[in-house]
């Protein structure tokens, strides 16, 4: 049975929508297994907490998700919703690795001792993220005046470092904006 010119038309648009659906989907998931395969180079981890968690050679859909300090939208679904590495030993500077983590809206890295300054392109690497944590570490230099232009975040966690030019977030969240620094 031959479909109508018209019908044809629809099932090929549909199967072309289905398939580029598809591959966004596929690079989504690569880009996150990506970015926490950088997070892990990019860090030194003298206790190997992320080298004994972090195993990539399993590639069944959602094996990141059992991995430490990684949450998941979904279990079966590799995509990463938050990174919370607290208090592992971690050693370095802000992994810059994060913006390639598509989903992620959390990042925890406090209690750790990373140091250098936070970078000058912040909102860049962080753009969706809504909580921030990189309490008591030894970050230094002033606090990047770009981190205001982060507008989805809601909390912010500073204090243990050795930043300075605090005075930056006066004028910009006068909203409910749970800072600490």
């Amino acid at each position: 049975m031959l479909l109508p010119g018209r019908d044809v038309c629809n099932v090929f648009v549909t199967g072309v929508f289905l398939l580029l659906l598809a591959c966004r989907f596929i690079s989504g998931v690569e880009s996150d297994i990506n970015c926490l395969k950088s997070i892990r180079a990019e860090l030194e981890d003298p206790l190997d907490m992320l080298s004994s968690s972090w195993d990539f050679s399993n590639a069944t859909e959602g094996f990141i998700c059992n991995f430490l300090g990684v949450e998941c939208w979904h279990p079966h679904e590799s995509k990463v919703l938050n990174i919370k590495l607290a208090d592992l030993g971690l050693k370095g500077q802000f992994p810059r690795a994060v913006q390639n983590c598509t989903s992620l809206t959390g990042l925890d890295l406090s209690s750790n001792d990373l140091s250098g300054p936070i970078p000058k392109d912040i909102d860049q690497l962080i753009s969706f993220i809504s909580w921030l944590d990189l309490s008591s570490n030894s970050f230094s230099s002033p606090i990047p005046r770009s981190i205001s232009n982060c507008t989805l975040l809601n909390g912010l966690k500073l204090d243990n470092n050795m930043l300075g030019n605090n005075h930056i977030f006066d004028y910009k969240y006068d909203r409910n904006f749970n800072k600490e620094y």
